[in-house]
């Protein structure tokens, strides 16, 4: 099997595929021939990583998240690839996952499994509100919480954007709804397909980002993927 790394090999011992980044002096090889053989070894070296009793687990993130960056992973040992679904969205992250198999393709014999630690059921706010500095609300005022501009949207005084598309079906009028950590509570009046009308029993602003909490008993409705 002909590895795409060793195509992009160029004279001087370097890899397009690590943008050009020679590592042979670094590994005290002065011949560039003797350089390749190295790399070569080091491709096509049969290792299986299940046999070994200590485990290395690295987590996919961004300062690794090119194809170069995985593939160094995987030659030093890594035997278990993390991908943390709480953070970035689901194209995102798909995407990672896309590259990890591709680097993984570029290393035919080597072993390395994947995790995804999903994030359970949590319902976030918009990362966005209007005005940037955040939302302010006053005891007694009333909003309404819809998810139908989350990823384009931001949350403003008429409507706070959240992820979830099942908050609707899922709470009932008279449950209470927290955001800010519990610093900013609210109360739901009624809900509809589409949207919950809530009135607030504190004061205060509404930032970016942060958990909506609902009874635990509603939160178990909603599904974790």
């Amino acid at each position: 099997m002909i590895n795409e790394e060793l195509e992009n090999f160029t004279e001087d011992g370097s890899s397009t595929l690590n943008n050009g980044e020679s590592y042979g002096s670094d590994l005290g090889y002065e011949d560039d021939e003797d350089f390749v053989r190295y790399r070569k070894d080091m491709i096509f070296q049969n290792i299986d990583f299940t046999k070994h009793k200590t485990k290395i687990g690295c987590t996919i993130g961004p300062a690794s998240k090119e194809v170069p960056d995985i593939i160094r992973l995987i030659d030093a040992g890594m035997s278990m690839a993390r991908f943390n679904m709480s953070h970035g969205n689901a194209k995102d992250n798909a995407r990672l996952i896309r590259k990890f198999f591709e680097a993984r393709k570029l290393r035919p014999n080597r072993t390395c499994a994947m995790t995804l630690d999903l994030r359970g059921r949590e319902i976030r706010c918009c990362n966005r509100t209007e005005p940037k500095e955040g939302v302010y609300f006053e005891m007694g005022e009333t909003t309404r919480i819809r998810c139908d501009e989350y990823h384009s949207g931001a949350s403003t005084h008429e409507c706070i954007q959240v992820d979830s598309t099942y908050l609707p079906r899922a709470v009932r009028p008279g449950d209470n709804i927290s955001f800010e950590e519990g610093n900013l509570n609210a109360v739901v009046l009624e809900t509809e397909q589409d949207s919950i009308k809530i009135q607030f029993k504190d004061a205060g602003y509404l930032y970016t980002g942060k958990t909506v909490i609902i009874p635990d008993l509603r939160l178990a409705q909603i599904p974790i993927l």
